[in-house]
């Protein structure tokens, strides 16, 4: 180009770069043939060039194409521009791949801080339940020495009652940490909605009106409790952050709804029928299609950096297909979003928990006369199920030194009938207890206690002889149902 930025000469790979003939280009000015324009564009490195006689470059996007835009002076003998070489490179699939590897730079990032999360979970879990495990216990035994109309009685079913809402809570950081895995039974879920809600009104601004429309009456889904919980509150959650400056009406509904064939998104795996149906509904932003086809997308999020980690809608999207349900989005823009969950119904019978005859005698009061050893590093813990264990007539040894505990039954095998372990303890671990234990006396029952499942999952811990698998913190009735289980005839 010369020094009024005019094509003086040009190669054929300039030329197909602009679908142009190289005679053509010749004369016309570079902003013409470049970028159709009547002059130089924001930021043009020839203009800048003029200006410092030095080389310069400039990236920008011209309809679908990235170019990168590099400019070099050619002096004269005076050391002066009059020319300039002036090179087009078209760098539209560099960049795609730079961004694509920049996401997934993202990603790894984000997986990363889950895997943080989930190991802080576990540490939480164990302390945790502990925690809860020693409140319990204790209030269960102010319970058995009050009348349940008393002051005292009403006050300490309310907290036995609150320390099983924590409970629940653990289990959701869990479920979410993928440390554990819920258990799946049938129930009506409309009670858990009920108190979803309660405990979301109490954090809703007084500038949000909650609408709901439960059916008390709609059928039984087969699914995990603290896992629908979890959906309840994400959905409801998602809606109030949809609606700006905390102003709107978050509407949430429980029903029955036949389902069609032709009722069912594309690639669902569900099947026709009865199904309860849990709708959250908002006055917000809404979406557009391009939105809410990403919705379920890990990682996907339309909240600004740090505010969100678009985990919530494809965890709720993963649970729900697990349960053999699917869910479906209604939103446009300026008219808010209705996000319904669609769960099948179940007959109330199907894999629900039953009390055996067994564990109905022992909740009377009727225990037994074996030996048992309990262990845990938490003292508390061992005084608390020692005293529940004790009061039903067995004999019980507690520890709370793992490595004392394999002493005592590597001297005294014969007098010990189960032993009760915790798995996380310094020293020796439950499943290390337990696998030197069955060295030493091979028909040892075992029961482990432990806040999550990741070290030692339940599968593995009974393919290594552990008998019974028993999650923290543990209630009364939990404990010696366990205990009657694994010494019963």
């Amino acid at each position: 180009m010369d020094e009024d930025q005019k094509i003086v000469q040009s190669n054929e790979g300039m030329a197909r770069l602009f679908g142009r003939k190289v005679k053509d280009m010749v004369g016309q000015y570079c902003w013409e043939v470049v970028h159709g324009t009547t002059g130089p564009i924001k930021g043009c490195p020839c203009q800048r060039m003029k200006k410092t006689c030095q080389p310069g470059s400039l990236e920008v996007v011209e309809g679908q194409r990235c170019l990168k835009l590099s400019v070099y002076p050619i002096a004269d003998d005076k050391k002066t521009s009059t020319r300039t070489v002036h090179i087009f490179q078209d760098i539209t699939d560099y960049k795609k791949a730079e961004d694509e590897r920049n996401q997934l730079l993202v990603q790894l990032f984000q997986a990363q801080k889950l895997e943080a999360i989930c190991t802080l979970a576990g540490g939480i879990a164990h302390d945790f339940n502990n925690i809860l495990s020693a409140i319990i216990g204790y209030a269960e035994f102010i319970q058995n020495e009050v009348t349940p109309d008393s002051k005292i009685g009403k006050d300490i079913t309310q907290v036995i009652s609150s320390s099983k809402r924590a409970t629940d809570l653990v289990r959701q950081i869990l479920t979410f940490s993928r440390k554990t895995e819920g258990k799946r039974l049938p129930f009506r879920p409309h009670l858990l909605v009920k108190e979803a809600l309660e405990m979301l009104r109490a954090t809703l601004p007084a500038t949000i009106n909650l609408e709901e429309d439960v059916d008390s009456d709609c059928g039984f889904v087969l699914a995990d409790p603290t896992s629908i919980h979890q959906i309840v509150v994400n959905l409801c959650t998602n809606a109030r952050q949809a609606m700006s400056n905390d102003k709107g009406t978050l509407r949430v509904s429980l029903r029955d709804q036949q389902v069609r064939t032709e009722d069912i998104p594309p690639g669902e795996m569900s099947t026709p029928g009865d199904f309860v149906v849990l709708s959250v509904s908002d006055t917000g932003c809404g979406m557009d299609q391009a939105t809410m086809d990403r919705l379920f997308e890990p990682y996907f999020t339309t909240k600004e950096v740090g505010t969100g980690t678009g985990l919530g809608l494809a965890v709720i999207h993963g649970i729900v297909r697990n349960d053999h349900g699917f869910v479906t989005v209604e939103s446009r823009p300026g008219e808010g979003s209705t996000f319904s969950v669609y769960l099948p119904v179940v007959e109330e019978a199907v894999n629900a928990p039953s009390i055996s005859p067994e564990q109905k005698r022992i909740r009377k009061g009727s225990g037994g006369r074996e030996r048992l050893l309990v262990v845990d590093d938490e003292p508390l813990l061992v005084e608390i199920n020692k005293k529940r264990l004790e009061n039903l007539g067995y004999k019980v040894t507690g520890l709370s030194d793992s490595r004392k505990a394999l002493k005592v039954l590597r001297t005294r095998p014969g007098e010990f009938d189960l032993l009760i372990t915790d798995q996380a303890m310094p020293g020796i671990t439950g499943e290390e207890l337990a696998k030197a234990v069955l060295e030493i006396k091979p028909s040892m029952p075992i029961i482990m206690c432990t806040g999550h499942s990741d070290i030692v999952p339940e599968k593995k811990a009974k393919a290594q002889g552990i008998t019974k698998y028993v999650f923290k913190p543990i209630h009364k009735n939990e404990l010696l149902d366990a205990v009657r289980e694994v010494l019963k005839p």
